[in-house]
């Protein structure tokens, strides 16, 4: 047997060896999550982000409100405008994962 032979001979052995079974196949199957579950949980997760949304923008409100109601006295526009920044990086995470999980 020449050497190109022996080396065709020696991959497929290799790959025989190391593919897997109907059996296996058939158990990763299982495993597995179908399409409609896929969907499903698409479908909760973006529900999620709108829920989450829903929430950094009504702590938006809030801190804008507590802003105004506190704009005279000293000591809380520093606090405030950390909530604020707070905020902000949440959204930018939030839209982040939005990106990823439509991706």
């Amino acid at each position: 047997m020449d050497t190109d032979t022996h080396d065709i001979v020696e991959s497929l052995h290799f790959i025989k060896d190391n593919m897997a079974t109907r059996d296996e196949l058939a158990e990763i199957r299982k495993e597995m999550a179908t399409k409609s579950e896929l969907a499903e949980l698409r479908s909760d997760v973006e529900a999620g982000f709108r829920a989450l949304g829903a929430d950094i923008r009504d702590i938006r409100a809030q801190l804008d409100v507590l802003t105004e109601n506190v704009a005279g006295m000293k000591g809380y526009a520093k606090e405030i405008d950390e909530l604020h920044t707070r905020v902000v990086t949440l959204e930018a995470e939030l839209e982040k994962l939005k990106q990823v999980s439509s991706a």
